[in-house]
């Protein structure tokens, strides 16, 4: 059973100590950059996940609380990756692209190595849930500031071009 409190403080640490640290190959920006500030200012949620991924994220779009940026859903390291990553996908296409909602899965077993950086946060198996054209916006902003550059296009294809 996961605790909540470990949990977020466990991910806040990750979001401080990693994805706030800005990297030589992302053109000097951190790999998240706004994660940060969006955790300081209150505007993420943390929420535990279920038995059934697909029913947590709808779940989720169905009660969507305004006051936040996103959310994060958390769920052990030992959840299966296939059926978590088919989940989100599945929810994605389905759902979210026509809720302007997108969600992003980080599994500790599937490795996301970009530019020789691996994004995983290694210890939960977690999705961040938000808004489509905000992640979208952001993304705009990073490539003109030369934070894909670096970046293969299978990297791109798999982190950012499928995105609506």
């Amino acid at each position: 059973m996961i605790d909540l409190q470990e949990a977020k403080s466990y991910l806040t640490d990750w979001v401080i100590n990693f994805l706030d640290i800005p990297q030589r190959v992302l053109n000097d920006i951190a790999p998240c950059p706004y994660a940060k500030s969006a955790i300081v200012n209150g505007k993420i949620d943390f929420v535990l996940g279920s038995d059934s991924v697909i029913q947590d994220l709808l779940n989720l779009s169905a009660s969507w609380d305004e006051q936040y940026e996103g959310v994060v859903l958390i769920y052990p390291n030992d959840i299966d990756s296939i059926k978590f990553t088919d989940s989100v996908e599945y929810v994605n296409e389905n759902y979210y692209k026509h809720r302007g909602l997108i969600a992003l899965e980080d599994h500790p077993q599937i490795s996301e190595t970009i530019c020789n950086i691996n994004f995983n946060n290694k210890h939960y198996a977690i999705i961040i849930v938000q808004y489509a054209e905000k992640l979208r916006n952001a993304s705009t902003m990073l490539n003109k500031r030369g934070y894909y550059k670096n970046w293969t296009n299978t990297n791109l294809d798999d982190v950012v071009n499928w995105r609506w």
